[in-house]
């Protein structure tokens, strides 16, 4: 009598039975590496969204400034065939990330807020205006009615802040070039004190003992020029706005102290 396994060839099951070969051996080794691929690209990943908001700036503007990345999505001018889009993990999280800070700063605050100091302005503008746009973009995207945005933007540092807060007036150019549009709402937009960005430029500093009469007559020539250049891209809302003390722009730019004292007037 013939065993179970010699009548299986004879009846041609044989012929379909599975036996594991070297090649089999090759696919499952390849299998182990791809899924180890990609759990080494998971793991970075998940480190790289791990970074403080900041750090993750950086690491993308270098990126794209040293064409390893590319922005995607119109840049200004020729952009190389070659170099490969920008992760969407990381795109997405530059565009709509906040900082662990108490204010929850977006990308757009710390840009302008380091503006200088991290040396975005030595990027060029065909690869740093795109990322602008499309910050704006989502910075003013509104979910709701347009006053429940606007009082979800009055709770938050508003972007002129961080711009005089790095001193990074250029910023604005910037943002002027790549969205001029959405500058007059940036002009708009009040702090906690219900000053907008004109009153803060129409506080000109007052000079002390301690300020240097060559640096007083620069900044207050920097505050003329920067004040001849937005006013008339502000909206009537913005130079007729109140703060918290009832005074508008004008009312800043009109104090009789602004002028005591001045040896430039």
């Amino acid at each position: 009598m013939s065993s179970p396994i010699e009548n299986s060839t004879e009846m041609g099951v044989g012929d379909d039975y599975y036996s594991p070969s070297e090649d089999d051996d090759d696919d499952s080794e390849g299998d182990t590496e791809s899924n180890a691929d990609h759990t080494q690209v998971q793991d970075g990943e998940a480190e790289w969204l791990g970074q403080e908001l900041e750090h993750k700036v950086k690491n993308v503007m270098n990126l794209l400034e040293t064409e390893q990345r590319k922005w995607g999505g119109g840049e200004y001018g020729p952009s190389p065939s070659k170099v490969a889009l920008l992760e969407e993990y990381k795109k997405r999280e530059i565009i709509t990330g906040r900082s662990n800070e108490p204010t929850r700063a977006t990308t757009l605050h710390i840009m302008a807020r380091n503006y200088k100091s991290d040396q975005y302005d030595k990027i060029p503008e065909r690869i740093i205006r795109p990322v602008i746009r499309d910050l704006l973009t989502e910075f003013f995207k509104t979910p709701g009615s347009a006053e429940t945005e606007k009082d979800k933007k009055r709770s938050e540092v508003p972007i002129w802040v961080a711009i005089i807060l790095g001193n990074s007036y250029e910023f604005v150019d910037q943002i002027k070039a790549a969205c001029p549009e959405r500058l007059p709402d940036l002009l708009e937009a009040q702090d906690k004190d219900g000053k907008n960005a004109l009153h803060h430029i129409f506080a000109w500093p007052k000079r002390n003992n301690g300020t240097e009469r060559s640096k007083l007559k620069e900044t207050i020539k920097m505050v003329t020029k920067r004040a001849s250049e937005l006013v008339p891209v502000a909206n009537g809302k913005t130079i007729a706005a109140q703060d918290n003390d009832g005074n508008t722009p004008i009312h800043y730019a009109a104090n009789f102290q602004q002028c005591q004292n001045r040896d430039d007037m």
